[in-house]
């Protein structure tokens, strides 16, 4: 039963493996930067030392870091109002309206 699953809490854990998961595969020998503070500094690092043979930072890539997760909180927050309203049509559980106006 579904209520039994929410009471206990295993969505939690389920989000949380999944996560887990996407960021294992993605991550390759150094980890995935889900963090754009993990992306830059070693892309820095990269750029300025003096490494011999070195390849490139590959800074075509580094908007990706700082921009995905804004994009994603748009569409997370979009998709809840979406969701929510399809719930409830014309305000929510309380009565009130929602936050978007």
């Amino acid at each position: 039963d579904a209520k039994i699953l929410y009471e206990i809490g295993l969505q939690y854990f389920l989000i949380c493996v999944v996560i887990v998961v996407l960021i294992s595969g993605l991550g390759g020998p150094t980890g995935y930067a889900a963090n754009p503070a993990r992306d830059l500094g070693p892309r820095l690092a990269h750029a300025l030392l003096p490494i011999p043979g070195k390849g490139s930072s590959e800074w075509a890539y580094a908007w990706i870091p700082a921009l995905a997760p804004l994009v994603g909180g748009v569409i997370a927050g979009a998709l809840y109002i979406a969701i929510e309203e399809m719930q409830f049509p014309g305000g929510g559980p309380r009565g009130g309206g929602n936050f978007v106006g």
